[in-house]
């Protein structure tokens, strides 16, 4: 009886080192996408171009990341999640320690696509892993911190590259996420188990033209819509704030600014409460009071002066996109059936289209001149996709 104790005893703690394990590696991963973030302006001095030239570092990393999410999925299920999952880190670490080598900026903006290419072979192939390898019961502990990571990547990886980019030389902050990334990949060459999948037959370039059949739901084609600008106002949020809080009116340092945005942690603590709340009504009524608060939020950021308003309004926007991140991927499972999978994969796609226009976006709303128009140009973003939540139809 005491051997089967101990055998269950360290199954749980086979997964729960594995659920963690998945989480970190979801963290780093996408924390390059936001690590160029901060630095925009470094670079645009040290490269010596113009601030949106700059930006391409960001943008043409998510077009990229963007174009790989439609792709691997399909790959992962003709070869498999895990070998997919293994090259794509090797690759993205090989990538970015590159990336801490380079001088011209040409070649810089090269390796970022191909970091934006190999680092989406995480996402949209890691939770189809976790359905086809972890347990029932285990199952959702593992997406939920998982999907955690991701969304706490988005701080983190400002964070870091704020504190790095300011201390240090940024061919640092390279350095760092490259080595992370290399000892990452070893731990998940080890730890993790391989999967089932491998369908030699299937075909990739079929399952593909299901694209079509799948914008052509209307249901889908408006979550879309949110899709669309919700991480798209999560990163313009924090450029905007990152501005207000350096102008003469709070003049903050970097240590206090970086303390800032750690706050934000507090915000994103909250995307479990998604899927208590869906439970209870349902996840479009869920979506729409994450996409309210943000909008709400923004608001208030708009008219706030006094900065522990600024601040308390800021993490309360964060909470708002961390509840409706869950309540919108539970949107696009619940809508696309049969053909899930390409929907999700759809959905990733569209949201880091999304976020390469961020950095434009945060530039001409900095330009306006003022904290209200600037705060009050975000908040509008998040309008359309109010309107289409409330236009979208779950099945019964």
């Amino acid at each position: 009886m005491s051997i089967v104790r101990d055998q269950i005893i360290l199954n749980e703690t086979q997964y729960r080192w594995r659920t963690w394990l998945l989480a970190w590696s979801g963290l780093i991963v996408m924390c390059s996408l936001y690590v160029t973030i901060p630095l925009n302006t470094l670079f645009a001095s040290q490269f010596n171009v113009s601030a949106s030239i700059a930006a391409l570092s960001s943008s043409i990393f998510s077009i990229c990341f963007a174009c790989g999410c439609l792709l691997y999925g399909a790959i992962a299920d003709k070869y498999g999640r895990k070998r997919v999952i293994l090259l794509g880190m090797l690759g993205l670490a090989l990538f970015t320690l590159a990336a801490s080598l380079v001088h011209p900026f040409p070649m810089f903006i090269v390796l970022r696509a191909l970091q934006g290419l190999t680092a989406a072979t995480f996402s949209p192939v890691i939770l189809a892993y976790i359905v086809s390898v972890f347990p029932a019961q285990h199952r959702v502990t593992a997406i939920g911190f998982v999907s955690t990571g991701f969304l706490l990547a988005g701080i983190v990886g400002q964070v870091v590259a704020g504190y790095i980019g300011t201390h240090d030389d940024w061919h640092d902050l390279f350095l760092m996420f490259g080595c992370l990334y290399s000892i990452t990949a070893l731990l998940l060459w080890r730890f993790l188990p391989g999967d089932a999948a491998g369908q030699p037959e299937l075909n990739v370039y079929v399952y593909m033209k299901q694209i079509k059949h799948v914008i052509l739901q209307k249901g889908l084609l408006l979550s879309y819509v949110v899709a669309l600008v919700l991480l798209t106002s999560f990163i313009v949020m924090y450029a905007i704030l990152n501005h207000q809080l350096q102008s003469v009116t709070y003049g903050l340092n970097e240590q206090s600014i970086l303390w800032i945005r750690i706050a934000g942690i507090a915000g994103m603590i909250c995307a479990p409460l998604a899927g208590i709340i869906s439970q209870k009504r349902s996840s479009c009524f869920t979506l729409l009071l994450g996409l309210t608060t943000s909008m709400l939020s923004l608001i208030m950021m708009a008219v706030s002066v006094a900065l522990p308003l600024l601040v308390l309004f800021s993490v309360c926007a964060v909470a708002g996109i961390a509840i409706s991140v869950p309540a919108l991927v539970s949107i696009v499972g619940q809508l696309g059936l049969q053909q899930r999978g390409i929907a999700v994969s759809l959905y990733t796609f569209v949201l880091f289209v999304g976020t390469a226009f961020a950095p434009f976006l945060s530039m001409h709303f900095i330009s306006l001149q003022s904290g209200m128009l600037a705060f009050g140009s975000n908040a509008l973003l998040l309008l359309p996709a109010i309107l289409a939540t409330l236009v979208i139809r779950l099945p019964k």
